[in-house]
């Protein structure tokens, strides 16, 4: 599928044309919600890329109002573009789709501002989405909003449960997902010094003394384990 750019007038929501950027390397679900978006009034253009990396090099990047970015990305992930543009385009508004529910990628795409986070298969009104974004809303889809909701549900079970610091406790479920420490300190924006000394914190605190032990302890506070 070529790159497409699609122009119409019109004058909706404040008289604001909306200019939307698709970064997605699915080209059929490119096409089909490119073609949602063609159906709606006030778009004004749409511009696609297949890469962040794609994304990044073209100049017209900041010419948007509006971006929705697949996780599942080759190269740099979804999730890292939603960080670079927080920097770098504070006030262009940022969807999330993706097909895999990660709790964290959940949170970090929030900490980014990230005004919707969408599983693809619950995408079915893109008009009502945006209208309801651009009204100074936030959507979720009911799958990832529950899935919010029993992440928090999880870290209070910790909280209460544990002897553990809200740092420790951040890594423990990281670490009980599956993410190697150079990644937790990534993830977390502290050193791998840092992380290690709470890897070690934990294991005292809870008196581990390998991986396994970690994810039993890990299983037996609801923590989901990768």
């Amino acid at each position: 599928m070529q790159n497409i750019e699609y122009n119409q007038t019109a004058i909706v929501l404040g008289n604001k044309n909306i200019s939307v950027g698709i970064v997605e390397n699915d080209e059929n679900y490119l096409g089909n919600l490119i073609y949602s978006l063609r159906a709606l009034p006030y778009i004004n253009s749409i511009r696609n890329w297949r890469s962040a990396e794609e994304f990044w090099s073209d100049g017209r990047n900041k010419k948007m109002d509006l971006i929705i970015i697949d996780t599942g990305l080759p190269g740099i992930n979804g999730i890292d573009l939603a960080g670079l543009l927080t920097y770098h385009r504070p006030d262009l508004f940022k969807i999330i789709l993706t097909s895999i529910n990660n709790d964290e990628q959940i949170i970090q795409s929030l900490k980014y501002g990230c005004v919707g986070y969408i599983d693809k298969l619950e995408l079915e009104n893109m008009g009502k989405t945006i209208e309801t974004i651009f009204a100074g809303g936030v959507i979720l889809s009911p799958a990832i909003a529950l899935q919010i909701m029993n992440h928090f549900s999880k870290t209070e079970i910790i909280r209460k449960q544990t002897p553990l610091t809200s740092r420790e406790r951040q890594v423990l479920e990281l670490m009980a997902t599956g993410y190697k420490p150079v990644k937790v300190s990534e993830l977390l924006d502290i050193s791998l010094l840092t992380v290690r000394t709470h890897l070690r914190n934990i294991y005292q605190k809870l008196n581990l003394t390998n991986q396994q032990d970690l994810l039993r302890k890990a299983i037996s506070l609801g923590i989901s384990v990768g």
